[in-house]
């Protein structure tokens, strides 16, 4: 997981493996980054984990990814 600035524009971006393709997934931060990232980061990898947990594709790719 990243943080990517876009311009004036801070985003959160995380890789995952889906349907046996490489995608993207951001979630927009702002134009400061927030005090409670820790917070955001945790949410988004809740969301993400949510959105893959059936994907066969996914297996294992979480017990690397370190929040």
């Amino acid at each position: 997981m990243i943080i990517v600035e876009r311009g004036y524009y801070y985003y959160l971006q995380h890789t995952i493996m889906k349907d046996g393709k490489i995608q993207t997934r951001e979630k927009y931060l702002g134009k400061e980054i927030p005090e409670n990232l820790e917070e955001i980061k945790k949410e988004f990898m809740e969301k993400i984990r949510e959105e893959v947990k059936d994907d066969p594709s996914s297996k294992g790719l979480f017990k690397r990814t370190k929040l």
